[in-house]
């Protein structure tokens, strides 16, 4: 099946700018496709094996622990950046649909995803001048399924994106300009003995025009805000039997997608 996905996806193609920069010992890099390097790692994406990183994937902020290794951060890269291109073909005139395709896509590729739990944010006691960056933050916090280096990682990979404009200038190009948008935050560790992601998507819908998702002021009376939360697996066999056919896949894109953000 998942050899079948791989060759039948239509992969969402469009360049968008990328940029050099650095706050507080994060340094941010513009880069290609992972396909281009063929692995994770210092020359590739998702950093180098026992450290914690981060990157954006389109509209998907992803972080992985230090433990993971180059294969599992090779994994990881593949995945989510072909999963995160065929979502945007598929759902890009429905963003309540970009969740959920994106998850089916993962899936597709050799991961076993558990049920999707959705509910609506209550934004009644939210402090006034919250940003939504905040909002995610906390969340990540008291969801009980991150583990502690998963939080850690996820809120510095957020926080190089609330710091850093050029960076959130990519990010806004898939997420904001408009009244409603999705996007996804994705922890990557190794959970009793194997690879997995906690995967949270976030969908709003506003009263006016969004421009910056993440530094948006959130209340009660301008925003509703609903979470897409659940775990998937890594099925270590078929993501072996295809990685190859994944990384040709990608290759074959000539767009910059992915900007890194290695955390010294």
């Amino acid at each position: 099946m998942a050899e079948e996905y791989i060759h039948s996806a239509i992969l969402h193609n469009i360049a968008y700018p990328a940029s050099i920069g650095g706050v507080g010992g994060i340094s941010v890099s513009a880069v290609t496709t992972s396909a281009k390097t063929g692995k994770g790692g210092p020359d590739g994406h998702l950093g180098t094996p026992g450290k914690e990183a981060g990157a954006t994937y389109g509209q998907s902020v992803v972080s992985v622990v230090a433990d993971l290794t180059g294969l599992n951060r090779r994994d990881v890269s593949n995945s989510l950046e072909f999963a995160s291109r065929a979502s945007n073909h598929v759902a890009k005139e429905n963003t309540k649909e970009w969740f959920k395709e994106y998850i089916e896509s993962v899936a597709k590729l050799g991961w076993a995803k558990q049920s999707i739990k959705s509910h609506e944010i209550d934004l009644s006691s939210v402090s006034p001048g919250t940003t939504f960056a905040t909002l995610v933050k906390e969340i990540v916090q008291k969801d009980p399924d991150f583990n502690d280096s998963q939080k850690k990682v996820v809120i510095l990979t957020l926080d190089s994106l609330i710091k850093q404009q050029s960076r959130r200038e990519l990010f806004n190009s898939f997420t904001s300009g408009g009244k409603e948008s999705t996007f996804g935050v994705t922890a990557a560790a190794v959970k009793n003995g194997s690879l997995s992601l906690r995967m949270v998507g976030f969908y709003f819908e506003a009263n006016q025009t969004v421009t910056d998702c993440l530094l948006f002021k959130v209340s009660k009376s301008n925003i509703k805000i609903s979470t897409h939360t659940t775990d998937a697996f890594a099925n270590q066999g078929t993501l072996d039997a295809n990685r190859a056919k994944i990384e040709a896949k990608l290759q074959s894109l000539v767009t910059d997608y992915i900007d890194d953000t290695p955390l010294d």
